[in-house]
């Protein structure tokens, strides 16, 4: 019998072991394993509050991309007014791919285990494949193939160089941590790091517990973008064509999609949003055209304003977010943190604003917002930290995620493939660059899945 590991039981992670079981082999045994006490909603969807919704409307939530309508079926036994155009709690996702993952573990019961800890170990027992497994509780076993679905790393710490903040009680590395956010209390001043999807969620949940006064800080001072109202699906426009026929580099890419954007909405009265999903389809191809200078040159200048126009956010979100504006109780300040200092009674951030200029802003309470960490050799994680050292994964070329072939097997410290050793879920950034979202991932999972099974048996 053939063993198959999984780490992460996330989106990513369940996907796979869903599509594994849902084969019947009875030569394959599939283990998940999951440090959480949940299996199937993951980060994204476990450590969430009833106000935090679905980014994306529930009508493109599918896990799988063969049947469109398999999330909103299931949505409607709780919400039974439910259309593919609302944006439906997060937590209901997350009791989805829930019932999903336990309706094929109680199908293949005898192949199947799911395993409440932690991986601290993943060891290459030889050149040709097969790994020992090794477990926080000190169990072990052998696998022949392993999949990394460890979902988005933690993220990165923006106050690490200015000392001391590792240890102070009112700052918030990670707002997903579990209780991250149990802390804040009623008056506070909370400052976050960040103004963009995380933040949003955060603002909206602090302002839930009480909190005074809300402050944003980040680079350039944007907030995320609503889907338009009402939602519909993008209208075709002939964007595809003509990025195609660019030249790949970053600068001619916006050029394309801003004049593309001009044009549809003068001409026939569509929407930005319709050039920007017009091309979802063939944004791998469209990164992978990249040279690696180029590829350099997007991250340093365009990512943020890409990730603001593509990763937008429910208009409810939105407007109840911009309706703490209107009352007064936050404040956005583009520019970046110049000194931190705490004190008995709070903190001071010394903000150095974009035309040069200086403020102080005082909080209560610091919430780093800033988004996952992508480079793996700067992530704290036992099994990450453990495979970097050992040379068995690398960062890729851009620092996004994990050093991977075009089959998504882990490329090791040598440039030699780990056979049996894959890599799905946002760790794929540098190959597919969209690897964040449910209606990519599921692809990538399926896919994972069929190699997986090949490696295995």
């Amino acid at each position: 019998m053939g063993t198959v590991v999984i780490v992460g039981a996330g989106f990513s992670g369940s996907m796979v072991a869903i599509h594994l079981l849902a084969r019947r082999d009875p030569t394959l045994r599939v283990r998940v394993v999951e440090r959480a006490r949940r299996f199937g909603p993951g980060l994204a969807y476990g450590a969430v509050e009833p106000a935090h919704l679905l980014n994306v409307p529930a009508g493109n939530m599918s896990a799988f991309a063969s049947d469109p309508d398999h999330f909103l079926r299931f949505a409607r036994q709780r919400w039974p007014s439910a259309t593919a155009g609302d944006f439906l709690p997060r937590a209901t996702y997350g009791d989805y791919l829930e019932h999903l993952l336990r309706a094929e573990l109680r199908a293949s019961a005898e192949t199947a285990e799911c395993l409440a800890d932690d991986v601290e170990s993943i060891h290459r027992e030889g050149q040709h494949g097969g790994f020992l497994v090794s477990l926080r509780s000190g169990k072990h076993f052998d696998a022949d193939a392993a999949v990394l679905a460890t979902g988005n790393f933690p993220p990165a710490d923006p106050l690490a160089r200015f000392g001391a903040a590792l240890d102070e009680p009112r700052y918030v590395r990670d707002a997903w941590a579990p209780g991250a956010l149990s802390g804040v209390m009623p008056g506070e001043r909370v400052l976050l790091i960040g103004s963009g999807l995380t933040a949003l969620d955060v603002a909206l949940s602090v302002h839930a517990r009480g909190a005074g006064h809300i402050d944003c800080v980040s680079r350039h001072g944007w907030t995320p973008l609503a889907h338009r109202v009402p939602t519909l699906p993008s209208r075709a426009t002939p964007v595809q064509e003509r990025i195609l026929a660019m030249p790949p580099t970053a600068r001619g890419y916006l050029r394309c999609l801003r004049e593309t954007a001009k044009e549809v909405e003068r001409d026939h009265g569509q929407d930005w949003r319709d050039v920007v999903g017009g091309i979802r389809s063939i944004t791998p191809r469209l990164w992978a055209r990249l040279p690696l200078a180029e590829k350099q040159r997007f991250l340093r200048h365009l990512r943020t304003l890409w990730d603001v126009h593509r990763h937008r956010c429910a208009h409810t979100a939105a407007t109840s977010f911009t309706g703490l504006f209107a009352q007064g109780l936050l404040d956005l300040h583009a520019g970046r943190i110049a000194a931190v200092s705490w004190g008995r009674d709070g903190v001071e951030v010394t903000l150095q604003g974009r035309d040069g200029s200086s403020r102080v802003l005082r909080a209560d309470r610091v919430v780093n917002c800033t988004g996952p960490q992508g480079n793996p050799a700067r992530v704290d994680d036992p099994l990450i930290t453990a495979l970097v050292a050992s040379g068995t994964i690398v960062p890729d070329d851009l620092g996004l995620g994990i050093a991977v072939d075009a089959d998504g097997r882990v490329v090791d410290g040598s440039g030699n493939v780990v056979q049996g050793l894959f890599v799905v879920g946002p760790a794929l950034r540098a190959r597919d660059w969209e690897a964040t979202a449910v209606p990519e991932l599921r692809v990538l999972a399926e896919r994972t899945a069929e190699a997986v099974s090949r490696a295995a048996c």
